[in-house]
């Protein structure tokens, strides 16, 4: 049992480890505190595959992990809903259409090159993974409550903040 538990959390990178968590559990070796870092990152690949896992990172720019992991930050968020997110994907596409103005006068060509097509699935298979995404974060959060931390805190960089939203959320519910 560690007093802090830290948790690297979706959609981080998996062939690297978080630097600002080994900074933290190497700063929290010189107190009294224990602590332990968990790469939920990667528990959460091995669960939906690698393919799965790559893609959504390859759909950053369309914050298609943020969308997974939504419905549990903000469960009563009405807009939250699959047409909502297409919407959203075609807002981007517009914004980053070469011919558009606005991004000519933001870089141009650097823009487009930066917004690639979003995902390729199946939109019921998105709706598949944030059900799988759901059921991540419950049992990743009994997981961490059943060690009984005092902290837990979480890793928050692209793609990540809706995910530690989640979690966090459904800990203090448990």
């Amino acid at each position: 049992m560690a007093d802090v538990e830290l948790v690297t959390m979706p959609y981080a990178s998996l062939e690297r480890p978080s630097l600002a968590l080994g900074i933290l559990q190497s700063s929290l070796r010189e107190t009294s505190l224990t602590s332990n870092v968990v790469y939920a990152n990667l528990q959460f690949a091995q669960e939906i595959g690698l393919e799965t896992f790559a893609e959504v990172i390859r759909g950053a720019y369309y914050l298609l992990g943020e969308w997974t992991f939504a419905g549990s930050a903000f469960p009563d968020f009405k807009p939250d809903n699959p047409d909502f997110y297409l919407w959203y994907c075609e807002a981007v596409r517009q914004f980053t259409d070469p011919k558009n103005p606005r991004l000519q006068s933001a870089g141009g060509d650097a823009w487009a090159r930066l917004c690639e097509e979003p995902p390729v699935r199946a939109l019921e298979t998105y709706s598949e993974l944030r059900d799988q995404a759901s059921r991540f974060i419950t049992h990743l959060a009994t997981e961490i409550l059943a060690r009984r931390p005092r902290i837990v805190g979480c890793s928050s960089m692209v793609q990540q903040h809706v995910p530690s939203l989640a979690l966090l959320r459904k800990i203090k519910e448990l």
